[in-house]
C-alpha cells in the first residue's frame, strides 16, 4: 500500500516521495535531516596560541599594535607640515630686502632651559636656516639673517613685515 500526502497548496493526494504537487506545481517541504555543527573558524592569531597565551590575547595585542602604529603614522605626518610662508621677490610688494631671491619662513616655538618658550622666525635657502628676530639670532641655532639680507634692510627695518608674518604662524 503505497503511502501518500496532502498537498499544502490545493489539498490534492499525491504520493509521499513527490518534491511537487503534480496539479499546482506547489513545492513541498520535507525535514531534513539536521547538519552537523560546522567547526569553528580558526584565525592566523588563534594558531600561536602555544607561543604566547591564549587566542584572544594574541587578538588584543594585534589590535594594540595596530592601533600604536597607526598613531605613529598620523603623527609622522601631521609632524611632517610645517606651516611656513614662500616669498620671492617677485610677488612681495616694496623693497625686497634680502639678496636670496626666494625663501621659505617658519616659526618654531624654542623652549629654554629655564622653562620660557620664545618663537623663532627662520628663514630657509637653498637648504641652509637662517635667524631673522632676535630670539632666533640669539639662540645661536641658526645662522645670522644678516647674511642673506640687503646692508640696509636689517638697519631700518625693511623686512619686520616679512618677520611679523612669519611670528604670525607660532600663535
Amino acid at each position: 500500500m503505497p503511502i501518500y500526502q496532502h498537498c499544502k497548496g490545493c489539498g490534492a493526494e499525491i504520493s509521499a516521495q513527490a518534491k511537487t504537487c503534480p496539479h499546482c506545481k506547489t513545492v513541498l517541504i520535507k525535514d531534513e535531516p539536521p547538519r552537523p555543527p560546522r567547526p569553528p573558524v580558526r584565525r592566523d592569531w588563534e594558531t600561536i596560541q602555544g607561543v604566547s597565551g591564549s587566542g584572544h590575547r594574541v587578538r588584543r595585542r594585534w589590535r594594540i599594535g595596530f592601533l600604536i602604529a597607526a598613531v605613529v603614522v598620523g603623527w609622522i605626518i601631521y609632524a611632517g607640515r610645517e606651516k611656513a610662508i614662500n616669498a620671492s621677490r617677485a610677488e612681495y610688494v616694496g623693497e625686497w630686502g634680502f639678496t636670496a631671491p626666494n625663501l621659505r619662513v617658519t616659526c618654531r616655538n624654542h623652549r629654554y632651559a629655564d622653562g620660557t618658550v620664545r618663537p623663532h622666525v627662520v628663514a630657509r635657502v637653498d637648504g641652509r636656516e637662517y635667524a631673522l628676530n632676535g630670539a632666533a639670532r640669539g639662540s645661536g641655532l641658526y645662522s645670522d639673517g644678516r647674511d642673506v639680507m640687503k646692508p640696509d634692510q636689517w638697519k631700518y627695518g625693511a623686512t619686520q613685515n616679512l618677520i611679523d608674518r612669519g611670528l604670525g604662524l607660532c600663535r
